[in-house]
């Protein structure tokens, strides 16, 4: 009973997931023309993944000496870039 009742769970909470992540290329697909679609969705795509490719190259190269080998130290750290792209956003 224990195991379906979390599959079931794991099953709803990807439904709920899977439509917040496709909401993004929804918004963009309503206000881009049809022409430029596939040129416009291949920009943002790579606005989200090239960040995550840098991240997944330059995190191990530091990951052991800078931050200690410890995952809280990198929690930590991903905390303060967000503050400091928050921050950024109050200047022009």
């Amino acid at each position: 009973m224990t195991k379906w009742f979390y599959l079931i769970g794991m099953g709803i909470i990807g439904l709920a997931w899977g439509s917040i992540m496709s909401m993004p290329y929804l918004m963009l697909a309503s206000a881009v023309k049809g022409e430029k679609m596939g040129v416009y969705m291949g920009i943002f795509n790579g606005f989200i993944c090239v960040p995550q490719f840098i991240g997944m190259l330059t995190v191990p190269l530091f990951y052991k000496t800078i931050l200690g080998d410890d995952p809280r130290n990198a929690l930590i750290l991903a905390g303060i870039c967000l503050v400091a792209a928050a921050a950024s956003l109050l200047f022009d």
